[in-house]
């Protein structure tokens, strides 16, 4: 019996037929976007998941520092740290992770190429300033 991977859709909008679950690669892609965008306990300040106040990779932090190469390596250092060990089932070697800095946006541009259960999947997004 093969299990099929779902996860709740971060970008669910209440509508008729829709469904708040995504499937396969969809799901593999939230909860890595889910990963990355939430903060970790930081101080004495709880974090954003009650009872895993470390989860997450806090990349807002990056958004203020020198939009520079040595920034983007640590926030690639950051990712594959966050996906390791809390995404366990997910394969993201260190050199399949890209992140590249967009002068002209003033953002990075992220790319990983990740792998699950021997399929390889691409997610590419954008860290940048709110």
């Amino acid at each position: 019996m093969v299990k099929v991977l779902t996860d709740i859709d971060s970008d669910y909008k209440e509508q008729l037929n829709s469904s708040e679950l995504v499937k396969g690669k969809d799901a593999l892609d939230n909860m890595i976007r889910n990963l990355i965008t939430t903060s970790p306990n930081q101080g004495s300040f709880l974090g954003e998941r009650i009872f895993e106040p470390s989860y997450g990779c806090n990349l807002e932090r990056y958004l203020f520092e020198p939009l520079d190469e040595t920034t983007a390596i640590d926030i690639q250092d950051v990712i594959y740290y966050s996906v390791s060990n809390f995404l366990t089932e997910i394969y993201l070697p260190r050199n399949a992770i890209f992140v590249t800095p967009d002068y002209n946006s003033d953002s990075y541009n992220i790319y990983l190429y990740y792998s699950y259960r021997g399929d390889v999947n691409e997610l590419n997004f954008s860290l940048a300033r709110k």
